[in-house]
């Protein structure tokens, strides 16, 4: 089975795995979040060095104009700059793949919430048999009751 996958006929150690891998799961997303956050603090520092390297001449042929978009195209082009851009894309792709597993553990908790819900109120209830022995037709006389009123009222109203 699946981190996801729930299995109706053991929701009592389905809760304990959902907080554990829950717990799990968010830690993992902040320590994604602070390596994307680390990288793009990286890039933007080592972005600002080159760029004032290149302001003052350094690295720069010296029949080239220093304009502003003379400094974006050599930063654009700048080697090391594209391998920090693309650490920033990994990471920010680990979190967003993180965070979208937490999001489905939130929806796997919800999911477990009406399981036991269904539980609780019979769902997967066996049949039971009625005081004179005969095996009822899956339904208490109470629910029958209200169904048919129901079928009454909705009747009435057309």
């Amino acid at each position: 089975m699946g981190h996801l996958d729930i299995d109706a006929y053991s929701l009592d150690s389905e809760w304990v795995q959902q907080a554990n891998l829950y717990q799990d799961a968010i830690k993992l997303e902040a320590e994604a979040l602070r390596e994307l956050n680390d990288a793009k603090e990286k890039l933007l520092i080592r972005k600002a060095q080159i760029e004032l390297d290149y302001r003052s001449g350094k690295g720069v042929d010296s029949d080239l104009k220093i304009t502003d978009k003379a400094i974006d195209a050599l930063l654009n082009a700048n080697v090391e700059l594209i391998n920090l851009r693309k650490l920033v894309n990994k990471n920010k792709e680990e979190y967003d793949i993180l965070s979208g597993f937490v999001t489905a553990l939130e929806h796997k908790k919800k999911a477990l919430e009406n399981l036991v819900t269904l539980h609780v109120n019979g769902y997967y209830a066996e049949p039971r048999e009625k005081q004179n022995g005969a095996v009822s037709n899956y339904m208490s006389d109470k629910q029958r009751e209200r169904l048919n009123r129901r079928k009454s009222r909705e009747k009435e109203d057309e």
